[in-house]
């Protein structure tokens, strides 16, 4: 019995510092971002913030809406989702991004503007998630995804999830056929702490929005150790109870 507890324990000893040391094996996302397989298996962070701030009408200065985020725990961001709620009409008059330390996520710009339609959508608010992963694609071409077609209007405001715009192009000039490139992905693994900022602008006149809300859903990854000392803890767990069974 010495020897097997002794080989058990040598075993175990090995695999803390395995764990300890090992880079784990990376995963991919829906739009190339490679971030830790332990991001499968964390605590999310939800925020919401209050703002019911109007939108300046054909206005390109806009509006900036700035929140600290504060959890002193956490310090990598695994994946980050964003809900926006908008009132108002005529959604594709909108441009707006998300910045946060070096990262930068284009969400709107000018939904529904393709060859033909230099408006874009004139469907009004949303009340949606972002997630590079959403099943629904492209926010850009939301009512071709909906409808099956770009002139089918919303009977209310948006809602669901959508990948966000993502395209860099100049809204004057922006289309769906533009390359993306400004994903929520930017911001993995930078640390979430800090000032998050939303910027919104209504760029052509004629209709007019309003800000509700907005809030960052926040995915954690932890620490490779605190990983591996939840793997050993459960070998030491498992050991013991079989040990004291045979008792």
């Amino acid at each position: 019995m010495k020897t097997k507890t002794f080989l058990t324990f040598t075993l175990i000893s090995g695999l803390c510092s395995s764990a300890l040391a090992q880079s784990f094996e990376p995963v991919t996302n829906r739009v190339g971002q490679s971030f830790s397989a332990l991001a499968q298996t964390l605590t999310q962070v939800i925020t919401n913030y209050a703002v019911n701030l109007p939108i300046p009408d054909n206005n390109a200065s806009g509006i900036i809406s700035t929140k600290d985020f504060v959890a002193p725990s956490i310090d990598r961001i695994g994946d980050v989702n964003v809900t926006l709620k908008i009132s108002g009409n005529f959604n594709g008059d909108l441009f707006g991004f998300l910045t946060h330390n070096s990262g930068y996520s284009v969400l709107l710009n000018r939904v529904g503007r393709i060859a033909g339609n230099d408006l874009g959508y004139g469907d009004g608010g949303m009340d949606i998630k972002f997630d590079d992963s959403a099943a629904n694609g492209d926010i850009h071409t939301y009512r071709l995804k909906l409808s099956g077609s770009h002139s089918a209007s919303l009977s209310g405001a948006l809602s669901g999830s959508w990948a966000p715009d993502a395209r860099t192009a100049d809204s004057s000039l922006v289309r769906d056929t533009d390359s993306r490139s400004a994903f929520l992905n930017s911001f993995y693994t930078l640390d979430p702490n800090g000032k998050w900022s939303l910027f919104l602008a209504d760029l052509a006149p004629g209709g007019t929005s309003t800000l509700d809300s907005w809030g960052l859903e926040i995915t954690i990854i932890p620490e490779p150790a605190d990983w591996a000392l939840m793997v050993v803890g459960g070998f030491f767990l498992l050991f013991a109870s079989r040990n004291w069974k045979k008792a």
